[in-house]
């Protein structure tokens, strides 16, 4: 019986790499786990994007005025995750 191999590209490199089936299920292991960080990360970003947009909503029912420096700046509801996390630290937006 021969023993299984797969052939793994690691992207933005030139070489590939074969591996075995043990090595291949371990790969697996990392992979699942990635799967599920990525679902978490959805979550996360649907409430991230929900929270924003209450935001939104709530600056709106207020008086609207004419252009003139913003004090704070709410972003849109389709912010990335690297964007989140840059923008709402420490604090956040609005210290307090």
């Amino acid at each position: 019986m021969t023993d299984v191999k797969f052939i793994v590209r690691l992207l933005g490199e030139m070489e590939q790499y074969e591996v075995s089936k043990d090595v291949f299920d371990e790969l697996n292991e990392h992979d699942n786990k990635i799967v599920e960080y990525a679902n978490d990360a959805r979550k996360l970003m649907d409430n991230i994007r929900n929270e924003i947009a209450e935001m939104q909503e709530i600056a709106r029912k207020c008086d609207a005025v004419e252009f003139k420096k913003s004090d704070f700046a709410i972003p849109e509801n389709d912010i990335t995750l690297d964007d989140a996390l840059e923008l709402f630290e420490g604090e956040g937006l609005l210290p307090g």
